[in-house]
């Protein structure tokens, strides 16, 4: 029995995918126009347990093209298809794709010795997904980066749990981390109603914006940036 997941999302992530995932554990292939995941990681799987497990897995591979493709529309099943061993094809779900249209670069470096090295943007989504199954603290950051990453107080919680993990570069102390500013303008911003919205982690400003200094708060675009960047050195050290 084979189990093969359809996917769902945009032209350019699951390309970039398609690229670096294929070992037989797990594969993301092209057939005309279809993306597929397919491999021995789902062999095991019973027709109750396929989506959920599918789903858990999707959570890091789309934190990793949000921090590394810049993606904007997840990655989501398509359809999900077993194949029994006399050929039978039975379809237990199936939905629908809306995708977006972006462009990026590979890097590709030339060697003293002639040969090329390409690094594909996608790269670090099949590290990332190692790193989250055996690291609680990976795993939490690629929840919350799932679960909303246009959201100050999500940001900031990234920020916590990497700064709770021990990453050197946002410890306060002396000398300071490097990185504390930021985290400091980030942290107002994320407190405050007035800026962060409903979902702020005050119900109330410590005092009127107006009153406060602008080089205090943090754009979203600028608070996203930071995030990357420290989760992408944080995952370093691992």
């Amino acid at each position: 029995m084979e189990w093969v997941i359809t996917l769902n999302g945009d032209e350019i992530d699951l390309r970039e995918l398609a690229k670096v995932w294929d070992t037989p554990e797990l594969t993301i292939d092209k057939n005309e126009s279809t993306y597929t995941l397919k491999g021995s990681y789902f062999a095991s799987f019973t027709d109750q347990e396929i989506r959920e497990k599918v789903n858990e897995l999707l959570v890091p591979l789309n934190a990793g093209i949000i921090l590394n493709l810049g993606a904007i529309n997840p990655i989501k099943i398509g359809q999900i298809m077993q194949i029994k061993p006399d050929g039978t094809r039975i379809v237990l779900l199936s939905g629908y794709a809306i995708a977006r249209t972006r462009a990026f670069a590979c890097a590709s470096i030339i060697k003293e010795d002639g040969t090329q090295e390409i690094h594909h943007p996608a790269d670090s989504t099949v590290s990332l997904l190692k790193l989250a199954q055996s690291d609680p603290q990976v795993a939490k950051i690629c929840q919350y980066i799932n679960h909303d990453f246009d959201s100050f107080p999500i940001l900031y919680k990234i920020y916590e749990v990497i700064k709770r993990d021990g990453f050197p570069h946002i410890q306060e102390g002396k000398p300071k981390g490097k990185y504390c500013d930021e985290g400091e303008r980030l942290r107002i911003t994320a407190h405050s109603p007035s800026l962060s919205g409903i979902a702020s982690r005050h119900a109330y400003d410590a005092m009127p914006t107006e009153k406060q200094s602008k080089e205090k708060f943090i754009s979203l675009i600028e608070a996203q940036d930071f995030i990357k960047k420290i989760v992408r050195e944080w995952l370093e050290t691992k």
